[in-house]
């Protein structure tokens, strides 16, 4: 045999060999090495996420218990309608006003595009009172002084007498779902 000759039948041998069986597996462990690449990212992201995990939960256990309340009532995790009334009522009741026409409309929070938000709720409160000008201004001073998280909607008023106002207020609260 021709010493080219076999040169040349193994550099053909060795070419067919690199492409029917070298280059796909070597296409293969690049996309291997690519996932393995991608496995550390998540992992050192998820590494991340445990250790702000770990930080949150250490914030929140050194929280004293009356600051837990206080939270608890700022934002609560659920709307209890009678204890919403209550508040308002002893809110109220301290300024000597009972409360009339109570409402509590619980609504759904929306996103601008029609979405339903996942963080939070809203309730809508509606209720009337009787009682002078200054003595209202005391009582939404009152109401911004409380813990719970409120926004006024709208007032309107009507007079009964010289001094005395009948008022009607709605108020929106929100919890967390």
């Amino acid at each position: 045999m021709n010493p080219n000759f076999t040169a040349v039948v193994l550099i053909i041998l060795s070419l067919g060999l690199f492409f029917s069986f070298t280059d796909s597996e070597y296409v293969k462990i690049q996309a291997l090495k690519e996932q393995q690449q991608q496995y550390i990212t998540a992992q050192v992201r998820s590494n991340d996420l445990l250790k702000m995990r770990d930080d949150l939960t250490a914030k929140f256990n050194a929280l004293s218990p009356v600051d837990l309340v206080k939270l608890e009532k700022l934002i609560p995790n659920t709307i209890d309608s009678i204890r919403l009334i209550i508040e308002m009522e002893g809110i109220t009741l301290g300024f000597g006003v009972p409360l009339k026409n109570i409402q509590v409309n619980v609504t759904e929070a929306k996103n601008t595009n029609g979405s339903s938000n996942g963080s939070y709720n809203s309730a809508l409160i509606s209720f009337s009172i009787t009682t002078t000008y200054n003595n209202f201004q005391e009582l939404l001073k009152g109401i911004e002084k409380s813990l719970r998280m409120i926004d006024v909607q709208s007032i309107t008023f009507t007079t009964a007498d010289t001094d005395i106002y009948t008022f009607s207020v709605t108020m929106k609260t929100y919890w967390m779902k």
